[in-house]
């Protein structure tokens, strides 16, 4: 089984998004099928499985979308269509799998302070954990 980053589907996922809005303002049909499709990688990546996931495959491929040939206006469109309707079918049948995104852990600044006090006067200093 292959493993692919999560940083990689949210490329993907981004790419349907921005598709999906582009469409929805030309008052295209097509938008609906193109943000199914950005939400159902989206549940994968939080590893949860869609029950509809065969429908949405199955509303990619009836864009019937083709490959216009190198370097034509709408290879990044087929592309994407291309790369979705695979990733999806590849997860539903255990062939690929997400790599869960990877909590940061919280990291405390660190203050760093300045003495200005005169020499004989107040030398208080912030001290803490964070403190150097």
């Amino acid at each position: 089984m292959q493993i692919l980053p999560a940083h990689n589907v949210s490329l993907v996922i981004t790419g349907l998004t921005n598709l999906a809005d582009e469409l929805e303002l030309a008052e295209m049909p097509q938008w609906h099928a193109v943000a199914s499709a950005a939400a159902c990688i989206e549940h994968l990546l939080h590893g949860e499985t869609p029950t509809d996931i065969a429908d949405v495959t199955a509303s990619l491929k009836d864009l019937g979308i083709k490959n216009p040939g190198v370097r034509r206006c709408g290879q990044f469109t087929f592309l994407l269509i291309d790369l979705s309707i695979t990733m999806i079918d590849a997860i539903r049948l255990g062939l690929l799998d997400i790599q869960p995104k990877l909590e940061r852990p919280k990291i405390q600044p660190l203050w760093i302070g300045i003495d200005m006090a005169k020499p004989g006067k107040d030398t208080t200093v912030f001290r803490g954990d964070c403190h150097a």
